[in-house]
């Protein structure tokens, strides 16, 4: 809690709005306060189609109470960056244990992609922990064998259907080709009863049919036309709105998103090998993640239009993998005597934790170089950031090169 509430809401209004796109979303909640028009956003004073509502809906209920500004604007990213590290820590309690749950959700706390997207007013972290929960809950209900999995297919209903309503079929179609696989590969159809699925539809379309239909009986084709053939058809299959990228593009995207944690990430073994390989065979819990990874990586690459913010889904399952394979080198073995010993430290593990550290003293040392360009803050508070980094960084490195190389990872995070 203490981590996630220092990186996504100490400080949140401080930067002024300078991406297009978040001014967008604030100015069309601000408006719709304005207005009292709660269906139909606007943006300077003409409709805006291109987003569905709730991200307008939430921002202007904050705007509603407090009044405009750039903390209430951002204030739901924040907070969905916070419950999506209860969310990956939840899950990684459950189907790993204690130590790697609290690590998981330490790198979804700091990784650089969450707490930059998190403290911008765009739906798109709200949509990551929407699509986090839908899957988690669903591969709950079809693989843990729990006694009421009605309950947690209704709970990935309810999850799906508000990231409909945050950003539109894409809420639906990553889960879709996450869960779709699974449950072909370990063959869980029988395990589905279809009274089950009816009432996680029909829960589905109470939530996030109204508004849609409201739209079109208020705008009608025009609207249709406008979100679901231009905003998402064309903006996955043509150069309308965004250059045509390499297929590698992705791959810089997400070693950057989860800086600093991206130096293991490059763990030759263990549980990071197997995203790339599916050695862990069916049914196992490695080939899980990795089919939540490479599905939706594989779909996003094949899209024409590419953003760095459409990669947050993938880094839920990127921070269970990463803690699973952190914390298995950081135990203490047992013996055929019954006794704990600790093995000899873990090269690779004190190498990704040197180049981690690393990383955060070249940040640091940029930080200070570009004091210059932040003209609103004093200069005492800028370098101050810049050596806290540098020390956190060196920290890291100290820690990873000492007896207590076990304590790295801590100490990053």
């Amino acid at each position: 809690m203490l981590l996630a509430g220092l990186t996504f809401l100490v400080g949140l209004g401080a930067p002024a709005m300078t991406d297009s796109d978040e001014a967008f979303y604030a100015e069309a909640a601000r408006e719709m306060v304005e207005s009292g028009d709660w269906l139909t956003p606007y943006y300077d004073y003409e409709p805006r189609f291109q987003k569905p509502i709730l991200y307008y809906w939430l921002t202007a209920a904050t705007f509603a109470a407090t009044g405009p500004g750039e903390a209430p604007a951002r204030l739901w990213s924040a907070l969905s960056g916070v419950a999506l590290v209860f969310v990956t820590a939840g899950l990684a309690r459950r189907w790993y244990d204690d130590d790697t749950a609290l690590l998981a959700g330490a790198i979804v706390a700091t990784s650089f992609g969450y707490v930059a997207l998190g403290r911008m007013s765009l739906p798109d972290l709200p949509l990551a922990l929407f699509v986090t929960a839908t899957i988690g809950a669903a591969l709950v209900a079809i693989g843990d064998r729990v006694p009421r999995p009605r309950g947690w297919l209704v709970a990935a209903a309810v999850s799906a259907s508000l990231g409909f309503l945050m950003k539109g079929p894409l809420a639906v179609v990553l889960p879709a080709i996450v869960v779709a696989p699974i449950v072909a590969i370990e063959r869980r159809a029988s395990r589905l009863r279809v009274a089950d699925l009816e009432v996680a539809a029909a829960v589905f379309a109470v939530i996030a049919a109204p508004w849609y239909l409201a739209m079109w009986a208020t705008h009608g084709n025009a609207y249709l036309q406008s979100f679901f053939v231009g905003d998402n058809f064309e903006r996955f299959a043509t150069d309308r709105f965004n250059e045509p990228r390499p297929l590698w593009y992705y791959l810089p995207v997400v070693f950057g998103g989860v800086a600093p944690w991206s130096p293991f990430l490059l763990l030759g073994a263990g549980a990071t090998l197997r995203l790339f390989t599916l050695r862990g065979g069916p049914g196992s819990l490695e080939t899980r993640l990795a089919i939540w990874v490479l599905a939706p990586l594989v779909l996003l690459t094949a899209s024409v239009g590419k953003q760095p913010r459409y990669v947050l889904p993938l880094l839920p399952p990127l921070a269970l993998l990463l803690a699973h394979g952190i914390t298995e080198r950081t135990r203490s073995m047992r013996g055929l005597d019954g006794g704990l010993f600790r093995a000899r430290p873990h090269r690779g593990l004190q190498a990704a934790a040197i180049a981690s550290g690393l990383l955060l003293v070249v940040t640091g040392a940029l930080l200070y170089r570009a004091r210059p360009l932040f003209i609103e803050l004093p200069a005492w508070q800028s370098a101050t950031a810049a050596v806290v980094i540098v020390l956190a960084g060196v920290g890291g490195v100290a820690t990873a090169l000492s007896r207590a190389w076990r304590s790295a990872p801590w100490v990053l995070a």
